[in-house]
């Protein structure tokens, strides 16, 4: 059965488990039964379920949530010098998330009400995670302070396990420190740098635990690698739970407003809205180049621009084997062939389900779509729908759904 902290109607109040971590550690624990939910995707849910939909604040103590399934956060969770073990058997914590962004999420605090940053508090499928709650400053990349978001990107991180404690304010990447000559005028320096380099590629866990990264500032368009929050993600590369909010992302080729380039990872409950760019290609509201990937409950705003370059989406640039399910992008989307409202192409056995876009797409030169711009033999879309001004050059090819079709299906679509 599922148990539900609630303000009402649940198993327990959020006050009411407060007080008594107050006191006591506390242990939650579920077990398989009959629940039969239907969530807001038409989904029908599976026993076994903790679902933290009222907020909850304690100290000192430790609360332990071990569900038989997985565990839900809706509600604020705050633990001021106190632990939490999150133990989903399923392996997934899902925090909310609203077009607007997340519905919920996790904060650690100091005594003092400063955040609370480190190791030792925070257990996540029996793992030990490192918090992070600061920026830092773009000399951390290398060796500078350990646990900032910047100080992710060294090597001795890359394969790390990390979670978020609080929103990260970036306004900073884009001051003298960050954009200056000592630091080549690139703003943030991306985690995981290139794939076809071992030890540089992130293939650690991130979980954002409902926080957004704001106003963040990444200037590479001479770099020809991958440009995102995560330049490179590489199996078993974990990124969820995590949104980009404002600020603005330039590479050359690979460019995502989240994940530059994915080779066999996993994202899911993320979000980008800032506008994307890169001249050369593989460009996508959320992820460049995707690689193998399943990119689960997920959506792109920001407009994705690459003025001379091919392969361009609103979600995704380029897909090679990529599952999508309960994704969308809303953002415009520019780009000179293969131009898609969600993803530019896809190949091989991508699978895209339960997914629409709303962008207005326009190719300079040819092959654009209002969901996709190219599918590929053996590729599947099912529900979706686009509702994006499609435009292309002069003798271009384009559709309201998919630009060109040289493969593959499409059952339950429309486009309007």
């Amino acid at each position: 059965m599922d148990f539900t902290i609630a303000a009402s109607g649940g198993d327990i109040t959020g006050s009411a488990l407060g007080a008594l971590l107050n006191a006591n550690n506390v242990e939650v624990h579920t077990a398989a039964g009959a629940d039969t939910a239907i969530d807001r995707y038409g989904t029908v849910g599976t026993a076994g379920n903790i679902n933290v939909n009222d907020n909850v604040a304690w100290s000192t103590n430790t609360l332990t949530l071990t569900a038989s399934n997985d565990i839900n956060i809706n509600g604020v969770m705050t633990a001021t010098n106190a632990s939490l073990v999150l133990a989903p058997t399923s392996g997934k914590v899902n925090v909310g998330l609203s077009s607007s962004g997340f519905t919920g999420r996790v904060d650690f605090f100091q005594a003092n009400g400063s955040p609370r940053a480190g190791a030792g508090f925070l257990t996540i499928g029996g793992a030990g995670y490192t918090v992070i709650t600061a920026l830092g400053v773009f000399a951390d990349a290398t060796g500078g302070v350990n646990q900032t978001l910047q100080g992710m990107a060294r090597a001795a991180n890359l394969a790390g396990k990390f979670a978020r404690g609080s929103d990260i304010d970036a306004s900073a990447t884009s001051g003298s420190d960050w954009l200056g000559f000592f630091n080549y005028f690139q703003g943030f320096l991306p985690v995981g740098t290139d794939v076809a380099v071992p030890g540089t590629s992130f293939t650690g866990v991130f979980d954002g635990l409902g926080h957004a990264v704001r106003n963040i500032t990444i200037n590479r368009p001479m770099y020809s690698r991958g440009t995102g929050l995560f330049g490179y993600l590489a199996t078993p590369a974990t990124v969820r739970n995590v949104g980009m909010a404002g600020g603005s992302i330039t590479g050359m080729q690979y460019v995502g407003g989240l994940v530059g380039y994915s080779n066999h990872g996993a994202v899911s409950n993320a979000y980008a809205s800032l506008p994307v760019a890169g001249p050369a290609g593989y460009v996508g509201g959320l992820v460049g180049w995707n690689d193998h990937t399943s990119i689960t409950i997920a959506y792109a705003t920001g407009n994705v621009t690459s003025t001379g370059g091919d392969e361009v989406g609103g979600l995704v640039g380029h897909d090679d084997t990529g599952t999508y399910s309960k994704v969308y992008a809303t953002g415009i989307v520019n780009g000179r062939q293969y131009v898609g409202g969600l993803l530019g192409t896809t190949m091989s056995a991508t699978s895209i389900n339960n997914a629409y876009a709303t962008g207005d797409v326009t190719s300079s030169w040819q092959v654009a779509g209002g969901l996709v711009g190219l599918e590929q033999p053996l590729a599947t879309i099912t529900n979706t729908y686009a509702t994006g001004t499609v435009t292309a050059a002069t003798g271009g090819t384009f559709g309201g759904l998919v630009g060109s079709k040289t493969g593959g299906s499409v059952t339950n679509s429309l486009y309007d």
